[in-house]
C-alpha cells in the first residue's frame, strides 16, 4: 500500500476510534502498542471492539506480519466470551478463527500462533459443548500438544490446557485436580516468562485465579 494511503486510511481509524490516539504518520510497533494497551487497561465489550477494529484494519496493512492477525483474533475471542447470545459468540468466535487462520498461514510453526488457534476452537466448543465436542476434542488436544512441543516455556499452551482439564468432567479425565497440576505449571512458566514489548503476555491473572477455584 502507498504510504500516502496508509496515513489516510490510519488518519480515517483514528476517527472511528477517538481514544487510539494513532500518530498521524503511521508505525507499525506504536499502533500495536496503543492497541494492546488498551485492551489491558480496558476489560469491556466497546474496548475490545475498538481494537478488533483497529488490529484487523493494521493486519491488512501488514500482510506479512502474525502479531495483527492475533491480536485480531484475541480480540474477537474475548469479545464471544463477553457475549450472552449463542449465535453472537459464534460469530466472533468463527472471525477469531479467520483471524488466527491467517496468523497460521505466516507462522504454521509458531507455539503463540497454535495456542490462539486452539483458544478459539475452544471457546467455539464452549457454545454447544455436546455436540461439538465429539467432533473437534481431538483437533483441540492436537493443537495444544503441538503448541507446548513447539515451545515448551509457553505459559499460555499450559493454561488453555488446564482450562480445558478444568470445564472437562472427572469422568472423561478432567476435573479440578487434574486441572491444578497444569494451572501450576502454567504459573511457573509465566512468572519465569520475559516478554517483548508487543508480544503476547496475556492469561497470567487468569491462572491465579483459577488456582484459587481448584484450591
Amino acid at each position: 500500500m502507498h504510504p500516502q494511503l496508509r496515513i489516510v486510511s490510519l488518519s480515517m481509524l483514528m476517527l472511528l476510534n477517538a481514544e487510539l490516539s494513532f500518530s498521524q504518520k503511521y508505525n507499525y510497533e506504536t499502533s500495536m502498542l496503543q492497541c494492546i494497551n488498551l485492551i489491558d487497561s480496558n476489560f469491556s465489550a466497546p474496548a475490545y471492539i475498538r481494537a478488533a477494529k483497529a488490529f484487523e484494519t493494521i493486519a491488512s496493512f501488514e500482510k506479512s506480519k502474525w502479531l495483527p492477525y492475533y491480536y485480531a483474533s484475541f480480540t474477537n475471542i474475548m469479545l464471544g466470551t463477553m457475549d450472552s447470545d449463542k449465535s453472537s459468540k459464534d460469530k466472533y468466535f468463527e472471525s477469531g478463527m479467520i483471524m488466527i487462520d491467517a496468523a497460521c498461514k505466516l507462522e504454521p510453526f509458531n507455539s503463540e500462533v497454535i495456542a490462539m488457534k486452539a483458544f478459539a476452537l475452544q471457546m467455539y466448543i464452549s457454545v454447544a459443548p455436546k455436540s461439538r465436542a465429539i467432533f473437534n476434542h481431538t483437533t483441540l488436544n492436537n493443537l495444544l500438544s503441538k503448541s507446548i512441543e513447539l515451545n515448551p516455556e509457553n505459559p499460555r499452551a499450559y493454561y488453555l490446557k488446564a482450562a480445558g482439564l478444568f470445564y472437562t468432567p472427572e469422568l472423561f479425565g478432567g476435573g479440578k485436580k487434574n486441572a491444578l497440576r497444569w494451572f501450576l505449571i502454567a504459573d511457573e512458566k509465566y512468572k519465569s516468562a520475559q516478554y517483548e514489548t508487543i508480544f503476547p503476555h496475556w492469561g497470567a491473572a487468569w491462572v491465579t485465579y483459577m488456582i484459587g477455584k481448584c484450591n
